[in-house]
């Protein structure tokens, strides 16, 4: 299940009513989504051993004692979503894409999941047919797999974001007409396929 960054949640600011929705498009950032695993993951690979663990943990307790199977799920979520943005984890992604200055209207999606491995970690350009894209799923995304250790201070979890960003920036074509979806990357490094392949199995 994918969330939404809150600061996505932020009104549009007002441009005056000659703006057009392209014009709209390009001063925005891309819509930033994490699939809850990786949030979930990452809260608490950065909590461990810190000072903070012991209240995390009690919440995330207290959440379980729901009754209701979905009741439980929903309330364990709400407590790692709200620690992510505590933690300031959701920063480092909305200060890459500024730094590499990606805007919505070159790449309106980008996605954030799991990874499984240093070998699997990276960023994988999405191209989805015209015909069968939409707001949910749109031409353009990229997705960005990584592991929960990035999120430790000193993992350099922003440079690695703006590398990552820059790389397939160069990617983005200027006319999207594509067949079928694709995963392209330079050839001297690209995603596992099979990693990618499962994301866009629950993706689509």
């Amino acid at each position: 299940m994918l969330m939404p960054s809150a600061e996505l949640q932020r009104e549009i600011p007002f441009i005056g009513p000659a703006a057009s929705r392209r014009t709209v498009r390009q001063m925005l950032p891309p819509l930033i989504e994490y699939s809850y695993e990786l949030v979930e993951q990452a809260v608490a690979e950065r909590v461990r051993g810190d000072r903070e663990e012991e209240e995390y943990r009690r919440l995330r307790q207290g959440a379980e004692a729901a009754e209701d199977p979905a009741e439980r799920t929903a309330a364990r979520r709400n407590v790692d979503r709200a620690w992510f943005t505590r933690l300031g984890l959701d920063q480092p992604i909305a200060l890459a894409l500024a730094e590499v200055a990606l805007s919505r209207s070159r790449v309106p999606r980008v996605v954030l999941a799991p990874a499984w491995t240093e070998k699997d970690e990276g960023a994988a350009l999405l191209l989805v047919p015209p015909q069968e894209a939409s707001f949910e799923k749109p031409e353009r995304s990229i997705l960005m797999l990584l592991r929960p250790e990035r999120f430790h201070p000193g993992a350099n979890l922003l440079v690695f974001l703006e590398t990552e960003l820059r790389r397939v920036a160069t990617m983005i074509p200027k006319e999207s007409a594509v067949s079928e979806p694709v995963v392209d990357g330079p050839k001297k490094r690209s995603l596992n396929p099979a990693v990618v392949g499962r994301f866009l199995a629950r993706w689509r």
